[in-house]
Parts: structure tokens; sequence; C-alpha cells
């Protein structure tokens, strides 16, 4: 297992040198070291974010928080694009390879929101990265229409972007009620 979050951690450097290529060419890997690499990925970021606020409970938050939050959104998103094909398209998309697919593509996601303390739209624009991604990745990996991918990767952006008017909206009324 230990070999293959390093392979995993080596495929995430491909994407820092060409995000495209990677994910075209990312190999699958066991589901315990995909989680145990989105854990690591989302407590760094989170960590990292916190700095930019200088709060020991952001810490927390970024350590605790963060990861777990990171893990529900991943098999979320999993089980949305999955059935979405299922149900509305009659295709049965192998789960791990889709949750592979989840966890790789949200990469540039987590980078954006290690800055997000700085300008907090920027977690929209990495979630965009991270969407065009996934899109690529189920255009090459499992041959479909691209303009298919785009309505189901597409409607998961929109959620996103509605949750997360919700929360600045929400913490905008708990900073002015304090």
């Amino acid at each position: 297992m230990i070999e293959n979050i390093k392979n995993i951690f080596k495929t995430i450097i491909i994407f820092f040198k060409n995000p495209i290529y990677g994910i075209r060419t990312m190999p699958n890997y066991d589901l315990k070291s995909l989680i145990i690499v989105q854990i690591i990925v989302s407590v760094i970021a989170g960590c990292l974010s916190s700095l930019f606020n200088f709060s020991f409970f952001g810490f927390l938050h970024g350590l605790i928080i963060i990861p777990f939050v990171s893990l529900i959104t991943s098999g979320i998103s999993t089980l949305y694009i999955y059935y979405s094909f299922l149900f509305l398209y009659q295709k049965n998309l192998p789960p791990r390879e889709v949750f592979s697919l989840v966890v790789m593509s949200f990469v540039p996601y987590f980078i954006f929101l290690s800055l997000s303390p700085l300008l907090p739209p920027i977690t929209l624009l990495g979630f965009l990265f991270s969407a065009i991604l996934l899109t690529i990745g189920l255009v090459e990996r499992f041959s479909f229409p691209k303009p298919t991918v785009i309505k189901v990767v597409g409607s998961l952006f929109i959620i996103y972007f509605l949750i997360w008017i919700w929360d600045r909206i929400d913490t905008f009324m708990l900073t002015k009620r304090i």
C-alpha cells in the first residue's frame, strides 16, 4: 500500500507539470490508497490555509474538519456521477474508477483552497479546474460524448457554486452578529 501511495503522489507531480496528460494517463489505484492520499492532500491544504488566518482553530479545522468534509464531498461527487450516468444514460461505470478520477481531479481544488483565506472566490476557480479535469477524465476513460459529460459535471459545479454562495452568506451573517 505504501508503494501505491508513493505512485499516487508521483501522479500528482505529473499533474503539476501537465494536468490534462496526468488525468488521461492516470492508472487505477486501490481504494485505501486513494483515501489516504485524499486525507493527506486535504490536511496539507487545510493547514496551509490556516497559515494565512494565523488561527489555532483554523489549523485544527484544516487538520480535522477539511479532510472529513473532503472525503464526504468526494464520495457524494462519485455517487452523483455514478448514478447520473446509470439512471440518465443507462451506463454502469466502475465506482472505484470514478472515485479515482474524482480524487485526482480535486487536486487543483485543494491547491486553490489553501489560498482561500486571501481571496475566498479562488476556491471556485479551483473547483472549475477540477471540473474541467473531471470532464476530460470521464470523456477519455469511458468514451462518453463530451456534451453528456459536460451536463453531468456542469450540474455538479452548479450545485457546488450554490453551496459556496450559501456558505459565504452564512459566514457574512455570522461575522455580522459577532
